[in-house]
């Protein structure tokens, strides 16, 4: 039982981390990138398509 609270615990941070950061990940993305994770995204649903 001990294992499962752990484990949600451990989820429940890692969801908490990612809401936190996804409001500015796009813009942290385009940033550090320099532009080019449009490219990327771009190629990324291309091949997603392919399958």
């Amino acid at each position: 039982m001990e294992n499962q609270i752990d484990k949600k615990e451990k989820q429940d941070k890692i969801v908490g981390m990612f809401d936190d950061i996804a409001s500015t990940y796009d813009l942290a993305n385009r940033v550090l990138s320099m532009g080019i994770d449009k490219q990327w995204r771009r190629k990324g649903c291309d091949k997603a398509y392919e399958i």
